[in-house]
């Protein structure tokens, strides 16, 4: 059979055969639906975090006068049960330290469930005792710990170490009320580890073919190149073509990086630069470099020429 729990609802007054109010052994009346106190913590504690209810000055522990520190006013929640610091707070005194070594006393907030001295939260001192007690009946909150030097007579904020802070001492209260992403982001995480495979299935694919169709274009574009460096060569050593076309030729034969000439080829009428081939020889004349520039089409080719003994290495790119 399948437990539910739900709540809370309006009781109905329970009766007996004659119609006469049941009641409790304190005298009040008896009701059909009766809830305990445990039981509104238990529903709070589904929705909000133990902690205090925010930071700045809530529950922050100051100090006083002389060996005094005052707890000020402000909320906290311990397992679905609320407290309130009202008013201008709670004061505690700090005994002297008249030890042989340095002391340590912690604030805190303290939860007591137990039936006949607890059912009660409330600010506490632990006197040399930086300890958390966290039981079914009894559980604590730490809001600061204080450094006690030997024979002081007046603590100062530095002596207090703030502890509200740390989620594992105390932290902020903060909704439990969100949703639960485990499935959706397993769901997302397997969609793009399938994505993923595919992108790297077709990714490999295109390599594949990247590498051989690349092979081909270099191979044709070489050869585009080289028959286009001799269509362009033509123009200038073939004057039969140039009809309708001038040529001019500068030489510059003091020029730093070695014997340079310069060809242009103009539009006879409009005197617009049609293409230029720069001949460039390095000053040991061991080597002849070939520039042309084509305006239109645009044509941009190299080509290197090295005399090497009884052997001419020529290079088009």
């Amino acid at each position: 059979m399948m437990a539910e729990r739900s709540g809370f609802f309006n009781g109905r007054q329970l009766r007996d055969q004659d119609g006469q109010p049941l009641l409790h052994e304190d005298g009040s009346p008896r009701f059909d639906r009766e809830y305990t106190a445990a039981e509104f913590a238990d529903m709070f504690s589904l929705y909000l975090t133990n902690g205090i209810r925010n930071g700045g000055d809530n529950l922050r522990v100051a100090a006083d006068n002389g060996m005094f520190v005052r707890v000020l006013p402000g909320d906290g929640m311990i397992n679905g049960y609320f407290y309130k610091l009202l008013d201008d707070g709670r004061t505690f005194q700090i005994d002297r330290n008249v030890g042989t070594g340095a002391r340590v006393d912690r604030v805190v907030l303290r939860l007591d469930l137990r039936q006949d001295e607890g059912r009660t939260i409330s600010l506490e001192l632990k006197r040399g005792d930086t300890s958390l007690t966290r039981t079914n009946e009894i559980w604590e909150l730490a809001l600061a710990d204080i450094s006690v030097p030997l024979n002081f007579t007046n603590l100062t904020q530095a002596q207090i170490t703030d502890r509200r802070l740390d989620p594992n001492l105390c932290g902020l209260i903060h909704s439990l009320v969100g949703i639960d992403t485990t499935n959706l982001l397993a769901q997302i995480d397997s969609y793009f580890k399938q994505k993923q495979q595919l992108w790297d299935s077709r990714a490999s694919e295109y390599n594949t073919w990247f590498e051989g169709t690349s092979s081909q274009w270099n191979g044709w574009f070489n050869q585009v190149k080289a028959e286009i460096f001799a269509q362009a060569n033509t123009f200038f050593d073939d004057w039969s073509r140039r009809i309708g076309f001038s040529y001019e030729t500068e030489f510059f034969p003091n020029n730093p990086g070695g014997f340079r000439i310069t060809e242009t080829l103009l539009n006879t009428t409009t005197r617009a630069t049609l293409a230029t081939r720069t001949t460039q020889f390095n000053p040991a004349g061991t080597e002849m470099t070939e520039t042309i520039i084509w305006s239109e089409p645009q044509i941009n080719a190299n080509k290197s020429t090295v005399f090497q003994n009884n052997r001419i290495i020529e290079t088009v790119s």
